[in-house]
């Protein structure tokens, strides 16, 4: 008699077993031996996709049609199991996919009720997240409304296409469209043709302004040029009548102490004048004074001198230029001796 049996879910199953009125999770991939009073469901925790579809006026009056996407897993699967029969695992996915499905269609009609189509179908974006949002405070639970948390993860939501029912409305939308289209080329050239000339002469000033202010750069550099060079002929001017300064000083100088050299030496020359003069007439005083010296010893030896030359010693003498003609005649006699 067999008394259990062995259960093995697979990795993207989480077996759930309920055993004496209390439910157990075994976790994903989990086993457990189930005996005759037992009872356990398969929950699936891989991603389950849902397509979703529907049709909505306009407040303009034209018929589209949405169509999205939604992806989702269960992340409680004990939770869900609670709340759905896994019996069978198929009918619990299609009841939560129903769900799901009226909640999106019901939202997405109370978000594009009031809107043109044209702005549905360029805002799509738009859409899907204030969809994405709603569906995220249905599933979050809320205590106050009496709603529980929904035991799922939504990994995608997105509102894929929104497209016009009626072919003869889309072939006169389309005709709009192309007229549209054709207005909107022409003023986007226009458009094109007026940024082109704008920036043309944006360009034209640009290059303008630049080559003046190239040309005002250019000046500022010749004259800062000029200026250093007049700058530089200044001071070689200031440095050579500096130059010219000192020469003319020394110049002046060295005249100066010429001159002084010349005083000088005329003062030495007539020094030495006055000591010539003075040398001659010491000379001439002495002459003189030994000429008298001789003449007074000429007439106190002139006697003996006469006896001894003439055997006479009486000469009279009357001047001393008789006393020179004595002398002559007594050294011409010396000379015959």
């Amino acid at each position: 008699m067999v008394l259990y049996e062995r259960i093995n879910a697979k990795i993207n199953e989480s077996l759930i077993v309920n055993r004496q009125g209390k439910i157990f999770n075994m976790g994903s991939g989990g086993s457990a031996r189930i005996f005759q009073k037992d009872s356990y469901v398969m929950v699936p925790m891989n991603n389950q996709n849902i397509t979703f579809q529907m049709s909505q006026t306009s407040n303009d009056g034209i018929d589209l049609r949405y169509k999205g996407i939604l992806s989702y897993r269960i992340s409680d699967p004990l939770e869900a199991a609670k709340r759905w029969d896994f019996t069978n695992t198929g009918i619990a996915l299609e009841n939560i996919e129903d769900s799901l499905k009226k909640f999106l269609m019901g939202e997405l009609r109370i978000i594009t009720v009031n809107m043109p189509w044209q702005d549905i179908i360029k805002n799509r974006d738009d859409i899907t997240e204030k969809l994405s949002k709603s569906l995220y405070d249905f599933i979050s639970g809320n205590r106050e409304e009496g709603r529980k948390l929904w035991p799922i993860e939504v990994d995608i939501i997105q509102v894929g296409q929104v497209f016009i029912q009626s072919d003869e409305v889309v072939g006169q939308l389309q005709s709009t469209q192309r007229c549209n289209l054709r207005l909107q080329d022409n003023l986007n050239q226009q458009n094109l043709d007026e940024e082109t000339s704008k920036s043309k002469l944006e360009s034209e000033e640009k290059i303008k302004n630049k080559k003046s202010e190239i040309d005002k750069k250019e000046r500022i550099q010749r004259f800062e040029k000029e200026q250093d060079e007049l700058n530089f002929k200044i001071k070689l001017e200031e440095e050579r009548t500096i130059v010219e300064s000192d020469l003319e000083r020394m110049k002046f100088i060295k005249k100066i102490e010429l001159a002084k050299l010349e005083l000088e030496f005329k003062q030495i020359l007539k020094n030495i004048g006055e000591i010539s003069t003075d040398t001659n007439l010491l000379e001439e005083k002495k002459r003189k004074e030994i000429s008298r010296e001789i003449d007074i010893l000429t007439l106190e030896k002139l006697p003996e001198i006469s006896k001894g030359l003439f055997g006479n010693s009486q000469i009279h003498i009357t001047n001393s230029s008789e006393i020179e003609d004595i002398i002559s005649i007594f050294i011409k006699k010396i000379k015959n001796i």
